[in-house]
Formats: structure tokens, sequence, C-alpha cells
């Protein structure tokens, strides 16, 4: 960051200069402090907005002391505690057993706690009470964290809990759209792959995209969407694919080793015509579902929008016979 002219400094039990950096803090003249839970105790900086822990702290007070490093004064609507961690810290949470273990036990035999006390110890003073407040407890971040502690809190409205802002749950949101995209694309492909094989329309490896669509009543034809009995369509059309059958050639591109050739998408019952009979099918359909006298070109802008479109499209027909 100083390479980037931003004024930084960072401090740990060992570091020199500790009290120079304090006071550099005190008076605003850092941007950014980086510290252990040394600097959670008596480093204030009335600018502070933004805390980031990272890994889990050793227990709730030292949560509630990285909360304090934006004074409630000094809040505002853009003031945020940010807490980065793994969702699995088994290994980290059996080391920190046998050490708040022996913590509370010499506390106990030095009589500063109770034995009576053990439970509300281990409820904020390990670092699986951190754990089980970030990943088990429900509702209001500070409501569970001053049921920890003790004491009663009304909602915040301000916590990841209240606005439903959750980064975990956010990212698993994401994770699985990425992972629904990619099948799509996936599926879009194969389908790709299939109608150089046949046409998907009339299931038969000789149509060029011309055949006449069966199962509409009346029948049209998947190749001019006019009405007439003829199994071949013979009748001029506009070619209003235009070499887009594979978008991109996105077939070619996502199959290593294969070189494109754009005539394999145009040629006279290659993927171009038979796509365009999938395509008025689809219209067809979707016409007749919603009653919708919708522009056919309308229709197809909306597939070739983007490469999204265009494989959801091709994947609601992955099964199709």
């Amino acid at each position: 960051m100083k390479t980037k002219g931003i004024q930084c400094e960072y401090i740990y039990s060992g570091s020199e200069n500790q009290e120079s950096i304090a006071i550099k803090w005190n008076g605003n003249k850092l941007r950014v402090l980086v510290s252990t839970t040394l600097g959670l105790v008596g480093n204030e900086s009335s600018r502070t907005q933004l805390v980031c822990i990272v890994g889990l702290l050793y227990n709730l007070p030292s949560i509630v002391q990285s909360l304090g490093r934006i004074r409630p004064i000094q809040r505002s609507n853009v003031s945020q505690c940010r807490i980065f961690t793994n969702t699995n810290n088994q290994s980290r949470i059996q080391i920190d057993k046998n050490d708040s273990t022996t913590a509370m036990n010499e506390l106990i035999g030095s009589g500063i706690l109770s034995s009576d006390h053990q439970k509300k110890y281990k409820r904020s003073m390990t670092c699986t009470a951190v754990n089980k407040w970030l990943f088990e407890d429900q509702g209001c971040r500070y409501v569970s964290l001053a049921a920890r502690l003790g004491y009663t809190q009304v909602p915040c409205n301000l916590c990841d809990a209240c606005t439903e802002t959750n980064v975990a749950m956010l990212g698993d949101s994401k994770r699985e759209e990425i992972q629904l995209r990619e099948r799509e694309r996936e599926n879009g492909i194969r389908l790709l792959s299939r109608l150089k094989q046949k046409c998907i329309c009339c299931n038969k490896t000789d149509c060029d995209g011309t055949c006449v669509a069966m199962k509409q009543n009346p029948r049209v034809c998947l190749r001019c969407l006019g009405n007439h009995r003829v199994t071949k369509c013979t009748f001029d059309y506009v070619s209003i694919l235009n070499q887009k059958a594979c978008y991109g050639c996105y077939v070619y591109n996502y199959s290593q080793g294969t070189r494109h050739n754009i005539q394999d998408c145009s040629r006279k019952g290659g993927i171009q015509e038979r796509l365009r009979g999938l395509i008025h099918y689809d219209y067809l359909k979707k016409k007749n579902r919603t009653k919708n006298n919708s522009d056919f070109l309308y229709h197809l802008s909306g597939i070739y929008s983007n490469e999204e479109s265009f494989f959801k499209f091709l994947d609601r027909y992955k099964d199709f016979k």
C-alpha cells in the first residue's frame, strides 16, 4: 500500500515504534493500521470507518473490542466491521480447546473464576464460542453476542443477519448461479453437437432443417413459418441467423484442438439450418402458450442477446426428442 501512496503501518507485540505508530494513528496521519489483537485496546482514530478481522479471534470480548474501534459517536451509514474466516475451522478450534481449558483451569485454581461459571466461560471466552456465534447462532449478531456475554440487546437492523447480506450466504448463492450457467453451457454445447448429426425437430439425419412441424395444428413450417402441407420447404426465406448458429462458434471454442470452418455453420444440412428450425419451434410454442403475437425478430434477439441467454435457450431443449 505504501508503494501506492497510502499511509499505513503494522504493529504486533514485538514490533518497534509502537508508541510513535499509535500517535500517528490517533492523529489521523495513517489511513490503514494492520495489527494483531495488540491494537484492540487504546488505539483510537476519530476517522475509523472500517474494521476487518481476519481469522477467528480468541474470544467474544475481542470481537466487542474490535467493534469498539469505531466509536458510536463516529459511526455513519458507511461504517463496517467485516470478518474474514473459513467456514470450517475445526483444526483451529481443536488447538484452542486445549489452550482455553488450560487457561480456565488456571483461573479456577487461582480463585478468579468460580467452577460454577465454566459454562458461561465457554460460551464467550473461547474460540469455539466465536465460531458458534458466527455460524450457528440465529438472528441479529448483536442480540446473540449480548446473550453470550450475559446481557440483553435489541436487534440492530444493521448486521448481515438483520439485512440478509451475509457474505457466506451470498457467496453460496453466487456459486450456485455460476454452476447453473456452466451446466447450461455444457448442455448447450452437447445440443449443438447433436444438431451436427441430425435435425432434432423431426429426428432425421437427412433433414437439412426444412421439415414441417408435425406437432403443430395447423402444421407450420419451421423453416419459413408458413402453412403448407409438403414435408419439405421450398419457399424462399430471409437469412435471419447470419452465421450466428454457434453464437461466436462456442461449440468449437470450448472443444480443444478443433479449428472451426465457418462453412460448418452455414452449409446445407449444417447446424445453422437445423438450429433455425428449433428457434422457430420455440417461437411457435411460446406464441401458442402466451397468446402473444410478438414479432419473431424480437424473439430471436432475446435468444442472441448474450452468451447466457443463448445457452439458456439451448438448455431448455437438452432432452428434446
